[in-house]
């Protein structure tokens, strides 16, 4: 009877044993498993793979771990007991009081494919950790992961074993959720052309979407926050620093940046920076995106253009009546006085051109504040350019000489001629107002392709200093000038673009590091060739000179 009491107490320290053993293995092998699981799935969001890194997923995931079901068992190998927890009776599929543990029900729960291989492991007596899947008796299939330990008698022989089961399918399925999520996300990103990237401000490693390389036109094997620096313009890469800041970005900072290197087109981009903190408020990381506002930012200026021509049309048309009437009076007293004058004194000559220039820039005035479509025809550009260069020849003054480059057969535009020759003379006047009196300008025309489009060029090119990168999107604002008090209303330009607009063309300004500046105005054919023979005309001054820009 002692003998009995003795053997059933060593049994129960055994027992004990093995729990204890059991518990701190199941303990070890589930912090494992959440480190494996977070390591070995594919397309994890660890924020290297191109997977959105936002702290929601990892929430996710993370709760998702901490829900894992994990049952442990032991095997007795003199005996060949085998003891199991309720909750691998529940992760096999059994019922604990209608099923026994055996190795037998085990192996029957092991789904077809993976049981040669776990009946391998097995066999071998390992503690090796193996993935497989399991078939419930409903058919459902789930997805488990197994780990052992190996327990060893006082003379070093293999006395049991004991390990935990952990099942992963829950686990899986939020993963493959959060992996539809992010492809959604992704897609949704391409759709609105939406790039993001994650900094994490202890590595500095930048993580970035692929929608964010082509946005920006760069590699992901040297995308840095310093290589997306770089893509904005040098005026406004403080302002990038400062979002990048924890100490300054504090609640996110939204901006819209011009980006560097627009060469065809300006590009603008719009920017907003988010801090994420870890669990203790301190700020790890900071995660951004940026979408291409290129479109809405031409849209505004267009608008607010559109709202100074209506205020510089009101207040021409205005003025241009005003002046007529004013004209109108001069005129006829004049007209009255001159009648019985022949030949006329060149005092009063004089006083007649001089009005009709001023009736000249009245209908400038006037054309200025008709935003009406005029009537077109077709007209050889060749030939405006030829008429121009006659007549400015003597007002450009000695020190100023200009020469053409037609090119021959060059299509014919559909203008308002009378408006269009004054637009040309504003050009050519500027040029020589920005030259000081002295210098060379080309005028020229050229058939062109834009955008998939056939146009005719005709372009403007002098010597002069060039226009600063600053100034150029101003240049055709009304009432901007560069020129000293009382030399110009600047207003010159400005008719141009409204002209050249109005014709639905356009007007590029371009200049080099050299200085010289060149305005080219695009206008759509009129559908008739053109028939002029290159003119290579001369104006006044004591040399020929080539201009520094050409097209």
């Amino acid at each position: 009877m002692a003998q009995t009491d003795s053997t059933r107490a060593k049994d129960a320290n055994e027992v004990d044993t093995l729990r204890r053993e059991v518990a701190t293995l199941r303990s070890r092998v589930q912090q494992l498993e959440v480190q494996l699981a977070r390591q070995s799935e594919p397309g994890a969001p660890n924020g290297r793979n191109g997977s959105f890194t936002g702290s929601p997923y990892r929430s996710d995931v993370s709760v998702a771990d901490e829900q894992m079901p994990v049952g442990s068992w032991a095997w007795e190998i003199p005996s060949g007991r085998i003891q199991w927890s309720e909750e691998l009776f529940s992760i096999l599929g059994y019922d604990p009081q209608r099923d026994s543990p055996s190795t037998e029900a085990f192996l029957a729960a092991i789904h077809p494919d993976d049981a040669d291989r776990v009946r391998n492991n097995i066999a071998r007596k390992v503690a090796d950790q193996i993935h497989y899947r399991i078939i419930w008796p409903t058919g459902e299939v789930r997805y488990v992961t197994m780990a052992g330990a190996m327990l060893f008698d006082n003379d070093g022989a293999l006395s049991s074993m004991v390990g935990v089961v952990s099942d992963l399918t829950a686990h899986r399925q939020t993963i493959a959720g959060l992996r539809k999520m992010n492809g959604r996300l992704q897609a949704a990103q391409a759709l609105a052309a939406l790039g993001s990237w994650e900094l994490t401000l202890a590595s500095k490693n930048v993580w970035v979407s692929p929608q964010l390389l082509q946005l920006l036109s760069l590699s992901k094997h040297n995308c840095t926050l310093q290589a997306l620096r770089q893509r904005i313009d040098e005026s406004q890469r403080s302002d990038f620093d400062l979002m990048h800041d924890p100490a300054q970005n504090r609640d996110g900072l939204q901006q819209t940046f011009r980006l560097a290197e627009a060469r065809s087109k300006e590009r603008f981009v719009s920017v907003r920076t988010q801090p994420i903190a870890d669990a203790s408020g301190r700020v790890v990381a900071i995660s951004g995106t940026m979408f291409d506002v290129t479109d809405r930012v031409e849209l505004q200026k267009r608008w607010a253009r559109a709202q100074t021509w209506d205020a510089v049309g009101s207040f021409a048309t205005d003025v241009s009546h005003d002046f007529s009437n004013l004209l109108t009076v001069v005129l006829g007293n004049l007209e009255l006085h001159s009648a019985n004058l022949n030949p006329l004194p060149p005092e009063l000559d004089d006083a007649f051109h001089a009005l009709r220039w001023a009736q000249a820039l009245t209908n400038r005035l006037l054309a200025l504040g008709r935003r009406d479509r005029a009537e077109h025809t077709p007209v050889d550009p060749n030939v405006i350019v030829g008429s121009v260069v006659q007549l400015l020849a003597r007002v450009v003054g000695e020190g100023v000489s200009i020469s053409t480059q037609l090119e021959p057969n060059t299509p014919s535009i559909s203008i308002d001629r009378e408006r269009f020759e004054q637009a040309l003379v504003n050009l050519v006047l500027n040029a020589r107002d920005v030259m000081n009196g002295g210098g060379q300008i080309e005028i020229g025309t050229r058939a062109i392709e834009r955008g998939g489009r056939q146009y005719t060029e005709l372009f403007v090119a002098d010597n002069g200093p060039g226009v600063e990168p600053a100034l150029r999107e101003r240049v055709f604002e009304p009432f901007f000038t560069t020129k000293k008090r009382g030399k110009g209303a600047g207003l010159g330009l400005t008719m141009v673009l409204s002209t050249v607009e109005q014709h639905g063309g356009e007007v590029v300004v371009d200049t080099s590091e050299q200085g010289g500046a060149l305005f080219r105005v695009f206008l759509p054919h009129s559908g008739v060739n053109g028939h002029s023979a290159p003119m290579p005309l001369s104006g006044q001054g004591p040399e020929s000179r080539k201009p520094s820009r050409r097209p």
